[in-house]
Protein backbone atom coordinates (compact mmCIF):
# COMPACT_ATOMS: atom_id res chain seq x y z
CA UNK A 1 0.00 0.00 0.00
CA UNK A 2 2.70 2.62 0.78
CA UNK A 3 4.23 2.24 -2.69
CA UNK A 4 0.84 2.62 -4.41
CA UNK A 5 0.10 5.80 -2.48
CA UNK A 6 3.57 7.18 -3.22
CA UNK A 7 3.15 6.47 -6.93
CA UNK A 8 -0.27 8.14 -6.95
CA UNK A 9 1.17 11.53 -5.96
CA UNK A 10 4.63 11.31 -7.47
CA UNK A 11 6.38 10.66 -4.17
CA UNK A 12 9.57 8.67 -3.76
CA UNK A 13 8.65 7.24 -0.39
CA UNK A 14 5.72 6.86 1.96
CA UNK A 15 5.63 5.96 5.64
CA UNK A 16 2.66 4.94 7.76
CA UNK A 17 3.59 5.93 11.33
CA UNK A 18 2.06 5.06 14.68
CA UNK A 19 2.80 7.07 17.85
CA UNK A 20 1.88 5.49 21.15
CA UNK A 21 0.72 7.74 23.97
CA UNK A 22 3.51 6.31 26.14
CA UNK A 23 6.06 7.79 23.73
CA UNK A 24 6.66 4.68 21.63
CA UNK A 25 6.89 4.90 17.87
CA UNK A 26 6.69 2.40 15.04
CA UNK A 27 6.48 2.39 11.27
CA UNK A 28 3.56 0.20 10.23
CA UNK A 29 4.36 0.35 6.54
CA UNK A 30 6.85 2.07 4.26
CA UNK A 31 8.48 2.00 0.87
CA UNK A 32 11.92 3.06 -0.42
CA UNK A 33 13.65 2.81 2.97
CA UNK A 34 15.33 -0.30 4.37
CA UNK A 35 13.89 -1.84 7.57
CA UNK A 36 17.13 -1.04 9.44
CA UNK A 37 16.86 2.59 8.37
CA UNK A 38 13.28 2.80 9.64
CA UNK A 39 14.30 1.22 12.95
CA UNK A 40 17.03 3.84 13.34
CA UNK A 41 14.53 6.60 12.56
CA UNK A 42 12.17 5.39 15.27
CA UNK A 43 14.87 4.85 17.88
CA UNK A 44 17.03 7.91 17.24
CA UNK A 45 15.46 10.50 14.99
CA UNK A 46 11.64 10.63 15.18
CA UNK A 47 11.39 12.71 18.33
CA UNK A 48 13.85 15.34 17.01
CA UNK A 49 12.46 15.39 13.45
CA UNK A 50 11.03 18.88 12.78
CA UNK A 51 8.56 17.35 10.30
CA UNK A 52 7.33 14.80 12.83
CA UNK A 53 7.03 17.44 15.55
CA UNK A 54 5.23 19.89 13.24
CA UNK A 55 2.75 17.17 12.29
CA UNK A 56 1.92 16.52 15.93
CA UNK A 57 0.75 20.11 16.47
CA UNK A 58 -2.93 20.03 17.53
CA UNK A 59 -3.98 22.39 14.71
CA UNK A 60 -2.68 19.91 12.13
CA UNK A 61 -4.25 16.72 13.43
CA UNK A 62 -6.78 15.11 11.08
CA UNK A 63 -5.81 17.13 8.02
CA UNK A 64 -3.25 16.92 5.26
CA UNK A 65 -0.68 19.69 5.17
CA UNK A 66 2.46 20.68 3.32
CA UNK A 67 5.25 20.27 5.83
CA UNK A 68 7.39 23.02 4.33
CA UNK A 69 4.68 25.49 5.40
CA UNK A 70 5.52 24.65 9.05
CA UNK A 71 9.18 23.59 8.76
CA UNK A 72 10.77 25.52 5.85
CA UNK A 73 13.21 23.54 3.75
CA UNK A 74 16.02 26.06 4.21
CA UNK A 75 15.83 25.54 7.98
CA UNK A 76 15.30 21.79 7.61
CA UNK A 77 18.51 21.53 5.56
CA UNK A 78 20.45 22.78 8.60
CA UNK A 79 19.06 20.13 10.96
CA UNK A 80 21.09 17.08 12.08
CA UNK A 81 18.34 14.72 10.90
CA UNK A 82 18.82 15.97 7.36
CA UNK A 83 22.61 16.18 7.37
CA UNK A 84 23.38 13.07 9.39
CA UNK A 85 20.51 10.81 8.37
CA UNK A 86 18.33 11.72 5.40
CA UNK A 87 20.98 13.04 3.03
CA UNK A 88 22.56 9.58 2.92
CA UNK A 89 19.48 8.40 1.00
CA UNK A 90 20.82 9.87 -2.24
CA UNK A 91 18.96 13.06 -3.15
CA UNK A 92 17.53 13.11 0.36
CA UNK A 93 13.91 13.15 1.46
CA UNK A 94 13.46 16.89 1.27
CA UNK A 95 9.79 17.62 0.62
CA UNK A 96 6.94 16.14 2.58
CA UNK A 97 3.16 16.07 2.82
CA UNK A 98 1.75 14.73 6.07
CA UNK A 99 -1.50 13.80 7.78
CA UNK A 100 -1.70 12.89 11.46
CA UNK A 101 -4.92 11.27 12.55
CA UNK A 102 -6.00 10.92 16.14
CA UNK A 103 -7.75 7.86 17.51
CA UNK A 104 -8.96 7.07 21.03
CA UNK A 105 -5.92 4.79 21.41
CA UNK A 106 -3.01 6.66 19.86
CA UNK A 107 -2.06 8.70 16.78
CA UNK A 108 -1.29 7.48 13.33
CA UNK A 109 0.22 9.40 10.46
CA UNK A 110 0.95 9.11 6.79
CA UNK A 111 3.92 10.94 5.32
CA UNK A 112 4.91 11.13 1.65
CA UNK A 113 8.36 12.34 0.63
CA UNK A 114 10.00 13.70 -2.48
CA UNK A 115 13.69 14.13 -3.10
CA UNK A 116 15.09 17.64 -3.43
CA UNK A 117 15.44 17.28 -7.20
CA UNK A 118 11.76 16.37 -7.62
CA UNK A 119 10.43 19.69 -6.37
CA UNK A 120 8.02 20.39 -3.53
CA UNK A 121 4.51 19.12 -3.08
CA UNK A 122 1.78 21.61 -3.91
CA UNK A 123 -1.85 22.08 -2.91
CA UNK A 124 -2.93 19.96 -5.90
CA UNK A 125 -1.00 17.02 -4.43
CA UNK A 126 -3.03 17.35 -1.23
CA UNK A 127 -6.21 17.09 -3.27
CA UNK A 128 -4.91 13.99 -5.09
CA UNK A 129 -3.98 12.29 -1.83
CA UNK A 130 -7.25 13.07 -0.09
CA UNK A 131 -9.41 11.48 -2.81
Amino acid sequence: MPQRLADAIGARSMILHWSHRDGGYEALGFCHFAPEWMQSYGETWAMCDPWFLAAKHPNRVNRLFLVHSAAPRTRFRQQPIYNDFLRDQGDGAFCCVWDTFSTPWDEGAIAAHRAAGAGPFEEADLADLST
